[in-house]
């Protein structure tokens, strides 16, 4: 998987969301409580991978399951295209 890496400051706040993944009770669902304004300073606060993440894949894993790979993870949703030409690439 290729990857890029992008400056948070890319990013303009009015066309930016954050959605938290913090309250899944309702499956498959978006649950608009998790939406927050995007603010690229505080980006770094979503770099850790969530305990509930761990905990699902240990989960699934167990039960012999295929799992969601980023299942309770944060996720920035951009609105707008982005120039990447000069973006460093990150091969995972």
């Amino acid at each position: 998987m290729t990857c890029y890496q992008v400056d948070p400051k890319l990013l303009t706040p009015e066309n930016t969301i954050v959605y938290l993944f913090a309250h899944t009770d309702v499956k498959d669902k978006l649950i608009e409580n998790n939406f927050v304004p995007y603010d690229p300073d505080e980006v770094s606060k979503f770099s850790l991978m969530p305990q509930a993440t761990k905990d699902y894949y240990k989960e699934m894993i167990g039960d012999g399951r295929q799992i969601l790979t980023y299942h309770r993870v944060p996720h920035i949703f951009y609105k707008g295209t982005l120039d990447i030409t000069y973006l460093e690439i990150i091969s995972v």
